[in-house]
């Protein structure tokens, strides 16, 4: 988790450098979700046709979308069912509708160098 690696075709093509989201156990236990994040992409486009967003659970959010139950990027909101919240996983707090203000950052501290004020006492 959190190390880089590259998703790679059946046929052994490299597809992208990504950093993973979840162990190797996790990701060979589940049947879907969100496994890595994409950093890079290798393979050049139209090397396969497009079918991404075609399957059952893309449909249902694509579904889900255009009823409001999801916002426009596909984040859960106040309208979404629990069921579709315990079947998708996110990754992070602001993907699952967190809180975006600036309250939850911490101020930054100011940090003084010894070394200046020494200089300044000379």
């Amino acid at each position: 988790m959190g190390q880089e690696i590259v998703l790679v075709t059946t046929k052994g093509e490299a597809i992208c450098l990504a950093i993973a989201q979840m162990t190797t156990s996790s990701i060979a236990s589940l049947d879907h979700g969100i496994v890595a994040k994409i950093k890079r992409v290798i393979m050049e486009r139209d090397t396969y046709s497009r079918k991404w967003g075609l399957g059952p659970y893309a449909s249902k959010k694509k579904e889900l979308i255009s009823s409001g139950m999801l916002d426009q990027h596909g984040r859960p909101n106040a309208k979404t069912p629990k069921d579709w919240q315990s079947v998708y996983h996110y990754t992070n707090k602001e993907a699952a509708g967190g809180d975006k203000s600036d309250k939850t950052k911490k101020p930054k501290k100011e940090v003084k160098d010894e070394a200046m004020e020494e200089d300044e006492d000379e």
